[in-house]
């Protein structure tokens, strides 16, 4: 290779390779710039710290510099004056291939910086216990409220979801809220929290749900508020599992506010939804209805689900009467006896009322789940509360309503046993407390033989 030839490859590849890094650079920051503008500015923060986008301009900025220096360096216009030079061209033209492999990696990162779950995994780190407690701990309050964004660990997201409304982006706000439920439950299992860094993650947290709740319901979007349930369902669990009081408190309520409205409209899946989810919780919290907290909240509850389940059978929303039926059953045979008479008692009476609209408006208004089976929920409901109440003769009444319905339907037994052997247990129970030994006996008996053999395996945790 002469001189020539030499000065000739190296400036054309000096040149292509500065043509290739400003087209990609550019194409970079477009494809982030539309990123931005469709989801949220912070994620110009995320590819400013992708370690790919520097390290391209590393390699090409060393790679073109140095070729560029060896170009200077080729003299004269006869091979030998390019004989010193030779390693430096060699390794010229090989940093050039580097730069060029470069380029993969870093398209390979673009494409997926650029896809939403990127973008939500990346910004959900920065949703840490310190960065809550800085944000709320800060002084400057009418500062934080006008330029909240810049310090909230949680608003990106919240943005991101909230753009994801207007394009009815399901998948995307689904990621979002998601992803804050999980960095909020990781953080709950951090240990326990000092100070009031329960309530500031509390208000951090549901100061931003109760918008999306808001803007869900404007929405009309039925998938949102279902998703909403859902993920505030997994943190009231979590929050009862560790007692921690205000974070049960505010996901009760929340889901008792989207149970009343689903009710109110008539959305049976999101009511069905939000009633299981208090169900669960409030079974949980059983364990702990000494604290007057809790009990005051359980009772609250209890109250709520008597009164949306009233309501939901007069707008025949079956599914939803099925999970409030249950969720009170599980209460009534769970609870401590005591705490919860007067609660229970005006329950007995919202299940009573759907009770006579069912038995009134018949099996043609309740298509979807066998009518049947609805009313024997029923029974069992008020079998089991009427036994807490201490009115054993009604609770025989009604749960001997469920044990006729086996024998005239057998196969059921096949699919659900631990159903009718929690009525025949509590049949047993209520005749043992009555003197009647041998009802008690035979009634165990029944339960035994349908997998039933103690208390302790009637619990909901049990049956999971």
């Amino acid at each position: 290779m002469d001189a020539e030839s030499a000065r000739y490859m190296l400036s054309a590849l000096v040149q292509s390779e500065a043509t290739i890094f400003a087209i990609v650079i550019s194409l970079s920051l477009v494809a982030v710039q539309l990123t931005a503008a469709s989801y949220s500015p912070r994620v110009i923060r995320i590819f400013q710290r992708t370690l790919y986008f520097w390290l391209l301009i590393l390699i090409y900025s060393i790679s073109i510099i140095f070729e560029l220096y060896v170009l200077n360096q080729i003299k004269g216009d006869s091979e030998f004056a390019i004989d010193p030079l030779w390693s430096q061209i060699s390794l010229a033209f090989r940093l050039g291939t580097i730069a060029l492999l470069a380029l993969l990696p870093h398209l390979w990162n673009t494409l997926e910086l650029i896809k939403p779950s990127t973008i939500i995994r990346e910004l959900s780190k920065n949703i840490t216990k310190d960065a809550i407690e800085l944000f709320w701990t800060d002084p400057e309050l009418i500062y934080r409220r006008l330029d909240r964004g810049n310090k909230d660990p949680l608003q990106p997201i919240i943005d991101i979801i909230n753009s994801s409304f207007d394009r009815h982006d399901q998948v995307t706000l689904s990621e979002g809220v998601s992803a804050i439920a999980d960095r909020i439950v990781s953080i709950m299992n951090e240990g326990p929290f000092k100070g009031d860094e329960e309530l500031n993650l509390t208000n951090c947290l549901f100061g931003h749900f109760r918008d999306l709740k808001d803007y869900a319901i404007n929405k009309g979007d039925k998938n949102a508020q279902s998703e909403l349930i859902i993920r505030i369902g997994g943190i009231g669990l979590e929050a009862i599992n560790k007692q921690y009081e205000l974070l049960f408190q505010e996901s009760i309520e929340y889901l008792n506010d989207f149970l009343g409205y689903a009710v109110k409209k008539n959305f049976d899946d999101n009511a069905h939804i939000a009633s299981f989810y208090l169900g669960c919780i409030i079974n949980k919290a059983l364990k702990h209805v000494e604290s007057e907290v809790f009990k005051r909240l359980i009772a609250f509850i209890i109250i709520s689900l008597g009164k949306n389940g009233e309501l939901a059978a007069t707008n025949g929303m079956e599914y939803t009467i099925s999970s409030i039926c249950r969720s009170i059953g599980d209460i009534a045979k769970f609870a401590p006896k005591g705490p919860l008479i007067k609660e229970m008692t005006q329950a007995i009476g919202n299940l009573e009322k759907i009770e006579n609209h069912l038995y009134r408006d018949g099996p043609s208004r309740f298509s979807n789940i066998n009518y049947e089976h609805l009313l024997n929920e029923l029974e069992k409901s008020i079998g089991f509360s009427y036994h807490y109440v201490g009115r054993p003769d009604d609770a025989i009444n009604h749960l001997t309503k469920v044990t006729k319905f086996e024998k005239e339907d057998p196969t059921e037994f096949s699919f659900a046993p631990g159903w009718y052997a929690e009525v025949w247990f509590a049949l047993s129970e209520i005749y043992h407390e009555q003197g009647d030994i041998s009802e008690s006996l035979k009634a165990r008996r029944e339960s035994q033989d349908r997998g039933i053999s103690s208390k302790l395996d009637c619990t909901p945790d049990s049956r999971q």
